[in-house]
């Protein structure tokens, strides 16, 4: 996992895509770093190829522009994957791109907007996720096969529980 600099949704989000690594792979061993900013293409790509050197495979990355470099070190090396995030980045390089973390932010501020509007907002940090239907996996169409049927299955549970779960809240509001 790469990351612009570290902050607490940053953090967050890689430690929900380590958790969600150990049921696909027990051994999963991940990890962390940060570029220290958000634009610099070169430092993206020095950290995955650091990453690659210690046999990293698959890269989260959430790193802005710098997340280019990211996609370019993994394009250059064999048999590495990345994983786009906040938006979808599955056309970047879709030759290495497994899929993309998008987050739907028009749906985050209309779910602010109906508690403002119904005089139920109160000032707070909101976190909205999965679970609120804000944040989707968006697996690359190209590369979805190379994908062990397991693991797809795994993710189509996690989001059916999910669905699930966001009608029988819906219904009972």
């Amino acid at each position: 996992m790469i990351g612009g600099t570290e902050l607490p949704p940053v953090r967050r989000s890689f430690a929900a895509f380590a958790l969600g690594a150990r049921p696909a792979n027990r051994r999963v061993n991940t990890l962390t770093s940060y570029i220290g900013n958000w634009d610099d293409v070169s430092a993206g790509k020095e950290q995955a190829l650091a990453q690659i050197s210690r046999n990293a495979d698959i890269i989260f990355q959430n790193a802005d522009a710098a997340g280019l470099g990211i996609f370019q070190a993994a394009r250059e090396a064999k048999d590495v994957r990345v994983i786009g995030s906040n938006s979808d980045q599955n056309d970047v390089a879709p030759d290495v791109t497994l899929g993309s973390v998008v987050i739907d932010l028009l749906q985050a501020f209309l779910t602010v907007a109906r508690e403002v509007k119904s005089g139920k907002f109160t000032p707070r940090v909101i976190s909205l996720a999965l679970h609120d239907n804000i944040v989707k996996l968006v697996l690359n169409p190209r590369l979805e096969s190379s994908i062990p049927l397991s693991v797809r299955k795994q993710v189509d549970s996690v989001h059916n529980a999910l669905d699930g779960r966001l009608k029988n809240t819906s219904a009972n509001q």
